[in-house]
């Protein structure tokens, strides 16, 4: 549906080129347009910029269709006859390029379809998941015979209101979680069953090597999770912009590190195991 709805603005807009008449309020539209395209392409070119910028070609695309309109009331006299032709020759291009004709210069213009692998790619490593909101358990990838706890107990360890967190052995170590979504996005909560603490980064320190908690349950920044496709059936577990919970298979730490999609740091792996 959008992108239909981008056609028929794009295609407005080529018809106020072919069919449009300069001057008037237009003329600031088609300045600003055309500026903010250059002072971004020298500045800083991001995809998040054009937005903006797109929200100025409805109106010329409102003066494209009033344009053809016009155009088809004025049959008989010359001057629309010729911009009819060039209407015509434009819906000709148009409808070449989005038919798909494949030539390896057009290819290498307009680029079509040559990201297309590294552009799913980038979603499937970038894109947050969104899971029912349950019972669960994290395993580490590299050895599922281990989960992430907590000791059991609400007072945590000596009546603190923190409890420190882990990996253990599953046959020995009670590892079940809650984890429960935000409704306004995509961030999640994730409980410790044993001693109902939240996992927690100590101060929202979003650091290198920095210790994860079990703490009690706040709804703060530092209790705020976020779940990524790790390819295989795994997930990663991020924190904050670039930190992913970690684990060490020797020393049984769980830890934050530098999230790092593309080479698939080791640790940051884990099994989403859902518990019925």
């Amino acid at each position: 549906v959008l992108n239909g709805y981008q056609f028929l603005i794009l295609f407005g807009v080529l018809l106020f080129i072919v069919l449009g008449r300069g001057g008037g309020v237009t003329f600031f539209y088609r300045v600003t347009f055309v500026g903010g395209f250059v002072f971004h392409t020298f500045w800083e070119a991001k995809a998040i910029y054009a937005l903006s910028y797109f929200a100025l070609l409805l109106p010329l695309a409102v003066e494209g269709y009033g344009g053809l309109i016009l155009c088809a009331q004025k049959g008989g006299r010359t001057d629309a006859r010729l911009r009819c032709g060039a209407l015509a020759a434009c819906v000709a291009v148009a409808a070449v390029l989005i038919s798909g004709w494949r030539t390896p210069w057009l290819e290498a213009l307009l680029l079509r379809d040559e990201d297309t692998g590294a552009y799913r790619e980038y979603l499937a490593r970038h894109t947050d998941l969104r899971v029912a909101d349950g019972r669960y358990r994290l395993r580490p990838a590299g050895d599922t015979s281990l989960l992430l706890r907590t000791p059991r107990g609400r007072a945590g360890q000596n009546g603190q209101k923190n409890a420190r967190v882990s990996i253990a052995d599953a046959a020995v170590a009670y590892g079940d979680l809650n984890l429960t979504f935000s409704r306004f996005d995509d961030f999640c909560y994730i409980q410790f069953r044993a001693n109902q603490k939240y996992l927690d980064v100590s101060e929202n320190k979003a650091e290198e090597g920095q210790e994860v908690q079990a703490y009690e349950g706040n709804r703060s920044a530092a209790q705020r999770w976020r779940l990524r496709d790790a390819k295989m059936g795994a997930v990663n577990v991020i924190f904050g912009a670039d930190m992913a919970l970690t684990y060490d298979l020797e020393t049984r730490r769980a830890f934050l590190s530098r999230y790092a999609p593309s080479v698939s740091r080791a640790g940051q792996a884990w099994i989403l195991e859902r518990v019925d």
